[in-house]
C-alpha cells in the first residue's frame, strides 16, 4: 500500500509514474503532450502565423511551459493517434527523437529552428495487447 502523502500519484499508470519520478529524481521540469487523438502533424509543429487561428505546436509550448531548454516531454499515448494523421505524425517525432536531427526542429508558428537535442523525451502507450498463444502459451 503506498503512503497517503504520495495516493495522487499511485492513481497514474505505472509508466507514467515512472516518468514523474524520473523528473524528480533528474530535477527536470516535466510536460505531457497528449497523442490521443491527435488529428495532425501541425498540432506538434504550429501552423504559419498567416493564418488566423494559428499558434505553436505542442512541442514548443512544452518548452514555454517548462521554462527551460531541457525538460523531460511525454509523450503520452502515443498509439492513439488518428489513422489519417499517423504518417504525418510519425514523420515529425522521428524528427524529434532523432539526435541528428532534433537541433534544428522547426516550429512553422515561430518559423526558426529549436534546438531539442537536451531535451529528454518519454514516449509511452496506451494500448494493451492480448498475449499471444504459441510458443510460450497454452498449446
Amino acid at each position: 500500500m503506498p503512503p497517503s502523502s504520495a495516493s495522487s500519484v499511485w492513481s497514474v499508470p505505472v509508466k507514467l509514474t515512472f516518468a514523474y519520478a524520473l523528473s524528480e529524481a533528474l530535477g527536470r521540469p516535466i510536460a505531457r503532450i497528449p497523442f490521443g487523438g491527435l488529428g495532425s502533424a501541425k498540432d506538434l509543429r504550429g501552423e504559419s502565423r498567416l493564418h488566423l487561428e494559428a499558434e505553436p505546436g505542442y512541442i514548443v509550448r512544452a518548452l514555454c511551459e517548462t521554462g527551460v531548454k531541457n525538460p523531460i516531454i511525454l509523450l503520452d499515448e502515443i498509439d492513439r493517434v488518428t489513422d489519417e494523421a499517423r504518417a504525418d505524425i510519425m514523420g515529425v517525432l522521428v524528427e524529434l527523437l532523432d539526435p541528428t536531427q532534433n537541433n534544428r526542429f522547426l516550429d512553422h508558428f515561430i518559423d526558426y529552428p529549436v534546438d531539442l537535442s537536451e531535451v529528454m523525451f518519454y514516449c509511452h502507450r496506451q494500448q494493451h495487447r492480448q498475449p499471444r498463444h504459441g510458443r510460450y502459451g497454452p498449446s
